[in-house]
């Protein structure tokens, strides 16, 4: 089979499987969220409704300037596609928004990709990285009485990256490159 019949199928079978799935709600009531809370993220974060995200995918160079303009996200240096993904407590995924051109800011993409639709009165508390700009799309939206969870690996790397920024004796900032390696990976936070 030659590259472009073969390329040909595979988008028409990943269309054919997306027009499928796509009307398939992920987004979990919450109750059920409550009910497979797992117990440790319950004595935290009882009311953590979601833990957003966003996250790039690289693309190939658009041949349009237009589209190139578009898709360049100056955060990666590249040109990109940026969704929103939503994950419940239980760690199942429960939101992905449709992707968006590289160049749309954090704060724009939260704002119109739908998971505020989603929401119910009472969700008061949305677990995300450290980024300021969704913090700012939170308070934009629901104002100040929303709680922004950040969890406990962002806040060390966020640390890390600040005391990086602010040293300057040589020592120092060797044996905090020693520290940081080993706080950067996930596995090694309790």
């Amino acid at each position: 089979m030659s590259q472009s019949t073969m390329s040909r199928t595979l988008n028409l079978v990943t269309d054919l499987i997306y027009s499928k799935i796509s009307t398939v709600g992920i987004w979990p009531e919450k109750n059920k969220v409550i009910e497979n809370m797992p117990y440790v993220f319950r004595s935290n974060f009882p009311q953590c409704r979601v833990i957003v995200d966003c996250t790039e995918f690289p693309i190939q160079k658009p041949s349009n300037p237009k589209e190139q303009q578009l898709t360049f996200s100056s955060y990666k240096n590249t040109n990109t596609v940026k969704c929103h993904v939503g994950i419940a407590p239980s760690g199942g995924i429960s939101f992905i928004s449709e992707a968006w051109g590289g160049s749309v800011s954090y704060k724009e993409l939260f704002l119109k990709c739908g998971i505020i639709d989603l929401l119910e009165p009472g969700d008061e508390d949305i677990m995300t990285d450290d980024d300021q700009s969704t913090f700012e799309a939170f308070n934009a939206v629901f104002g100040p009485s929303i709680r922004h969870l950040l969890c406990k690996w962002h806040v060390l790397c966020s640390w890390s990256r600040q005391l990086h920024a602010k040293a300057s004796d040589k020592q120092l900032v060797k044996e905090m490159n020693l520290g940081h390696s080993m706080s950067s990976d996930p596995e090694l936070v309790a």
